[in-house]
């Protein structure tokens, strides 16, 4: 199950566009060596280059709400790519009427062509466990023409309001599976629905890569014919990975390795996107930076032995969440057991107050032997 944290670039970036190249050069790894020349150290497995790969980061600032500052962390790390998460409600306030306050777009589109880095875009009717729509459209069902129509100009206007954003995909429905498995009857409206979208979005960008997000569990589980039928309409494939079990207590980081051949071979042949991946550091339940860390290494390992297909791993997240983000997000799903809350605030690379765990140091040193 996949939390998305809307990102308020507003907030973050409009006082300090100009400022984030100076802090680049930012040492990635606390843990390094003292360089003793009498130190031995155990060297790397053997390992792929990053070729053709796209490392991605969720950026959430730490604590002090400085996105200089963390984003300087995530290039540290050798990012080339982030994510920016929209609803369709969030932009389209009244019919045909687009006033989003603050034009995230915007503001993107006039940031990260400057530094270089490219956004894998979501405009979501559906998130997660819930139709993000208009109010006068929430009562049709998907495949209805107005709908549809409607959603072509929200995507004619969005891209307006980027001509130099570079993107790695757009998202159209972030983890559909978990509401529409809940709600059987509107999955044939949705294939329909991204069917006809999907194909209008190409029209709007030449080479646009166009997806739609699904959770693991249900691409490899109950959703898994329903969402092979979504993904005939796909040029790459979408997945969130977030290895839990019921109670929200991780799995073994021994899992990746299965889990990527699991995925790979379901859809052999295929581009897969994993747009978000992540694994709690929570100790109070089940977990350990030490654990969280051996998740990264596992993940690495897995891409290798994947490079062909594998092209995107977005790394969710950077820092981890305030408790009053994890409190919304809890009221926003309507879950609060213990462990929920635990893996939602324990999902980062470093802590909320920006002290780097090891997971940071992990995924730095994979990222960094393979050339990023």
């Amino acid at each position: 199950m996949i939390m998305r944290h809307i990102h308020r670039l507003d907030k973050w970036l409009l006082p300090g566009l100009i400022a984030i190249t100076a802090a680049v050069g930012l040492s990635a790894c606390n843990g390094s060596s003292s360089g003793n020349s009498t130190t031995t150290t155990t060297p790397p497995p053997t390992v792929i280059m990053k070729g053709d790969r796209v490392l991605s980061v969720a950026i959430d600032p730490a604590s002090d709400n400085n996105f200089n500052n963390a984003f300087a962390n995530g290039q540290a790390l050798g990012m080339q790519a982030t994510s920016l998460a929209l609803t369709w409600d969030d932009l389209e306030t009244s019919p045909g009427v687009y006033n989003p306050n603050p034009n995230n777009l915007a503001i993107a589109n006039s940031f990260y062509p400057g530094v270089n880095t490219s956004i894998s875009l979501e405009i979501n009717p559906i998130d997660t466990v819930k139709r993000r729509m208009p109010s006068d459209l929430m009562q049709l069902p998907f495949d209805d023409p107005l709908v549809i129509s409607r959603y072509e100009s929200l995507l004619q206007w969005v891209f307006t309001q980027i001509p130099n954003l570079q993107l790695t995909s757009l998202t159209i429905g972030n983890e559909v599976d978990s509401y529409l498995d809940s709600n059987p009857s509107q999955w044939p409206q949705y294939i329909t629905f991204f069917q006809q979208v999907s194909a209008y979005a190409r029209t709007l960008r030449p080479g646009l890569k166009v997806g739609v997000k699904g959770t693991f569990a249900g691409m490899t589980g109950p959703a898994q014919a329903n969402m092979q039928a979504l993904n005939q309409y796909s040029d790459v494939v979408q997945v969130t990975y977030y290895p839990l079990n019921g109670d929200f207590t991780p799995e073994s980081p021994s899992v990746v390795g299965t889990d990527f051949d699991t995925i790979s071979g379901l859809y052999s042949g295929r581009t897969i996107y994993f747009l978000e991946a992540g694994y709690p550091s929570s100790t109070q339940c089940g977990s350990s930076q030490a654990q969280q860390a051996q998740f990264i290494d596992n993940v690495f390992t897995a891409w290798d032995q994947h490079i062909n297909q594998i092209k995107l791993i977005s790394f969710f997240t950077l820092t981890d969440f305030s408790p009053q983000t994890v409190s919304q997000l809890e009221s926003y799903y309507g879950l609060s057991s213990p462990c929920f809350g635990q893996y939602l605030g324990t999902l980062g690379l470093m802590t909320y107050s920006a002290q780097q765990k090891q997971a940071y140091m992990e995924l730095n040193t994979d990222a960094h032997v393979r050339g990023w």
